[in-house]
């Protein structure tokens, strides 16, 4: 009997000193996305969390389940908007790791917009139909037209803004001061529309401005999303049928510049780990095969102990018997 039992010690032995190879614990991470339509993926096929959005590649890259990630963007959204959103959202702030998020443009985009028609014809129009009376203009009335939406002063409204957006990062900071906040700048709307671009670009570089003084002011980290738009109007949106909103291909551009100030904080590998990581996939597979091999090894050897330890019981109680 006492056999019986040496070998059943010894095999336990054996057992307890294989490898078994168990999954890495997943980062425990969640991000919140906030702000308008530019954030809720507006115009993309695949509902808030199955398009192609910037937010939902952001999620896929760092390897979010949907528990892991909330989107709360609501199309339209002003900074007046948001500031009211915020309460209701305190409990995903406080626990957020990452905040993103982009405002402004219907701050402003309206104002810009009907300016323009107000000066160009009396009334406020259509994006086709302003489009059309420009180009039946002669080289003269545009001039003047240019002259005065030049000299239209948005002073008020910049800093309502900048006041409205303090209270946003305010409000976010004091909920969760050890969150990350990415912020992004305004891309020009209305990109390719002659000289209602020119008029709103001025417009939305001071705009700009006011992001980038409150990003430094409250320690966040800002992606220049105009400058990755400048030039890409109607390979980004959607301006060639008079929507400014992005396509994936805009989406891509501004999830890239996402993905690389996250590569700076740390959330995400840079490039080249990312590229050794992709080399070694045989390497990783291979050692998951053998973790498995080793794993089987183990079963087998208890039940081996097992089976061993009731033939030993077995034969021990008959002999007794005898």
């Amino acid at each position: 009997m006492r056999k019986a039992w040496l070998i059943l010690l010894v095999c336990t032995l054996i057992f307890s000193s294989v490898p078994i190879s168990a999954e890495e614990e997943e980062a425990d991470l969640f991000l919140l996305a906030l702000g308008d339509s530019i954030t809720t993926g507006y115009e993309l096929e695949g509902g808030r969390y199955g398009n192609a959005g910037y937010v939902n590649l952001a999620a896929q890259a760092l390897g979010l389940t949907r528990e892991s990630y909330e989107n709360r963007a609501v199309n339209g959204f002003t900074t007046a908007d948001l500031i009211e959103l915020l309460p209701s959202c305190e409990e995903w702030i406080r626990k957020a790791d990452i905040i993103v998020f982009d405002i402004g443009y219907n701050d402003i985009l309206g104002h810009m917009y009907s300016q323009i028609c107000m000066k160009s014809c009396g009334e406020i129009l259509s994006m086709p139909q302003l489009q059309d009376a420009w180009s039946d203009m002669e080289d003269a009335k545009r001039l003047n037209i240019e002259n005065a939406l030049e000299k239209v002063d948005f002073t008020a409204l910049y800093k309502q803004f900048e006041e409205r957006l303090s209270s946003v990062l305010g409000f976010l900071q004091a909920q969760n001061s050890d969150a990350v906040i990415y912020m992004q700048s305004l891309y020009n709307p209305l990109a390719g529309l002659g000289v209602m671009e020119e008029f709103s670009d001025s417009v939305i570089r001071r705009m700009n401005s006011s992001l980038k003084q409150q990003a430094d002011a409250y320690g966040c980290r800002f992606m220049d999303v105009y400058a990755a738009f400048s030039g890409h109007a109607e390979e980004y949106t959607y301006i060639n049928r008079y929507d400014i909103h992005p396509n994936e291909a805009g989406h891509q551009a501004i999830f890239d510049l996402f993905a690389e100030a996250l590569r700076k904080d740390g959330f995400l590998p840079d490039k080249e780990s990312a590229a050794e990581t992709s080399d070694s996939v045989i390497s990783d597979e291979s050692e998951n095969s053998g973790a498995k091999n080793n794993l089987l090894s183990a079963v087998l050897i208890l039940t081996a102990c097992i089976t061993i330890g009731l033939i030993c019981v077995f034969v021990h109680r008959k002999s007794r018997r005898k």
